[in-house]
Parts: structure tokens; sequence; C-alpha cells
């Protein structure tokens, strides 16, 4: 564990100036880690609540086009079909 060194004053024998000069200040309120770690955790949290704002956003407000777009792609379809058999009967010829 931790042996105190031979010379060392005692904690409550020196003054408090002195003990803030040694530390070069006051003492941190809260540690680095913690600060860290919250730091992370709020700019974490503001980056999915970001996420989730943008997709309720950009959240459709019917879904008709769907239908639409499946009517345009059958169609598509079967002009592509219909070219395909032309030319199979063109070779075919």
């Amino acid at each position: 564990g931790y042996v105190r060194p031979v010379g060392a004053p005692s904690q409550a024998d020196i003054p408090r100036e002195q003990y803030h000069q040694f530390m070069l200040g006051r003492p941190m309120k809260y540690s680095m880690e913690l600060r860290n770690f919250l730091m992370g955790f709020g700019v974490v949290s503001f980056c999915l609540a970001e996420f989730a704002f943008t997709l309720y956003k950009l959240k459709p407000d019917d879904q008709d086009w769907v239908d639409e777009e499946r009517v345009r792609a059958a169609a598509a379809k079967a002009r592509i079909e219909a070219r395909i058999k032309a030319q199979e009967e063109k070779e075919a010829k």
C-alpha cells in the first residue's frame, strides 16, 4: 500500500495557503473523469436527439406515394418484358 515519505509533514500541520500553493490552486470540485464522461454523454445524447428529430421531421404525411411507385414499377416491368418478348420473336424469325 501507500507508505508516507519520512520527512513529509502532516496535512494538519501545513497552513491552507501552502496547501493551495502546492496543489497549484484550489483542488477541482469534480474529477476530470466525471467531466469527460458527462461531456461525452451529453454529446452522444444530443446526436441521438437530433437523429430522432430528423426522422420525425422527415416522416411522410401519408403513404400514398408507395402505392404510386409500385404501379410505376409494375408498368416499367411490363414494358421491359414486352421489349424482351418482341426482341426474342424478332430473333426467332
